[in-house]
């Protein structure tokens, strides 16, 4: 899997046995090949190795391929980043809810759907893939055991399909409750430490959370875009615990980190990144309207700084849609919701909500969504397109720059 890619360096994940390495050459240019040093895969945790691949240039196409023993392996690619405040074209996908039916456990009907979704989503040749959590789900019993758990988050990784995304763009992750723990799972969830450290082995993302805080939030740049993604788990109060001050999705330390991050960003688009919705007024089961007093610090301060170019990008939900929050005095902000990709569909009940985007409400479908960001100066905007597991266009939206001021 390539994980993340900046502008001069990325991040390769692998996992298996024998002694690896990479070579990796700018696409155009085969002959500027290099070589990475090799890594004994069966003195790593769990066969896992992530190889650093430096020296890039910057905004170019590369190409490499997996050593296994000497015997050339997995083919991969990526794009590196653009340089910093650019206006590049780029395509970014996302997606969340990706349960892999697992004969081995699972009783009855599969509840996931058709993994050739990942190879609708790598035919539109992202530069990234950002995923937005449950992207797999844990078992009962592999909760009880952390070779069963390591186990799980192998699992997708040896689909073919699946590989045919993780090895054609950059992937970065986030989780939600059922690639942390249990359902619903929250701060209690005794595992949690253990649930991070096999988090952080199985994504090659950038460095997640601060010296004194953990969890999988980060931020990640590419030209005048900016993805801030946050941990709606590690620090998480109960869902049923009453509103207030005390109660917390994020913890105090990392909505402060997200304010300041945010108000620091010169990005022209900020794209604000959780596993449960942020804005739908409508709460059946999981998000920020459960957690109303914190949602609004976070307005408050995103209103009181002026911060310009906010989008929310959020999975979970079963179906995908668009919520519109409307600001008195200021631009209106959004909620991007895209699920699932593999899990059961749901939302039927939910069809009167006045605060989503006419057309946006996506239920009975699997899908993924597509940001393309184009134009320059004025005319930049980010093109929004959800696609189904074919890759037909389901709906199609666009936000200007000009209008998130």
């Amino acid at each position: 899997m390539v994980g993340l890619v900046t502008e001069t360096e990325a991040l390769v994940w692998l996992a298996g046995e024998g002694r690896a390495r990479l070579r990796y050459w700018p696409a155009s240019r085969p002959e500027a090949r290099r070589t990475t040093r090799s890594i004994d895969l069966g003195n790593s945790p769990s066969g896992i190795a992530k190889f650093r691949l430096e020296g890039l240039e910057r905004d170019r196409r590369y190409a490499g391929v997996v050593i296994v023993d000497g015997r050339q392996r997995d083919r991969f690619a990526f794009r590196t980043a653009p340089r910093r405040g650019a206006e590049p074209e780029l395509v970014i996908a996302t997606g969340s809810c990706a349960y892999l039916h697992d004969p081995e456990t699972d009783r009855g009907p599969s509840y996931g759907g058709d993994p050739r979704i990942f190879r609708a989503i790598a035919a539109e040749r992202p530069d990234l893939m950002f995923w937005l959590g449950d992207n797999v789900y844990y078992r009962d019993a592999d909760l009880e055991s952390e070779a069963l758990m390591r186990r799980r988050q192998l699992r997708p990784r040896l689909n073919d399909d699946v590989r045919a995304l993780l090895r054609r763009c950059a992937n970065l992750a986030i989780w939600d409750d059922h690639d942390y723990g249990p359902n619903d799972s929250d701060g209690s969830f005794a595992r949690k430490s253990l649930s991070l450290e096999i988090f952080t082995d199985f994504w090659a993302n950038p460095p997640m959370g601060t010296t004194t805080t953990p969890g999988v939030f980060f931020r990640h740049r590419l030209g005048d875009l900016e993805f801030f993604a946050t941990d709606g788990r590690y620090h998480r109060s109960p869902n049923a615990m009453a509103d207030g001050p005390a109660k917390t999705m994020l913890g105090r330390e990392q909505l402060d980190w997200l304010v300041a991050a945010l108000a620091e960003s010169d990005a022209t688009f900020k794209v604000v990144v959780f596993g449960n919705q942020v804005l739908n007024p409508i709460c059946r089961f999981e998000g920020m309207e459960l957690y109303a007093h914190e949602r609004g610090r976070l307005l408050d301060a995103i209103a009181a700084r002026g911060i310009s170019g906010v989008i929310f990008l959020s999975g979970d939900r079963h179906h995908s849609e668009i919520i519109r929050r409307e600001r008195a005095g200021t631009y209106p902000l959004l909620d991007l919701t895209v699920s699932p990709l593999l899990s059961g569909t749901y939302g039927d009940d939910e069809r009167r909500n006045p605060a989503r985007l006419p057309g946006s409400y996506l239920t009975d479908v699997r899908n993924f969504a597509l940001l393309r960001l184009l134009g320059r100066g004025p005319e930049r905007r980010i093109e929004i397109e959800f696609r189904d597991l074919d890759g037909r266009l389901l709906f199609g939206t666009r936000v200007r720059a000009r209008e998130l001021r």
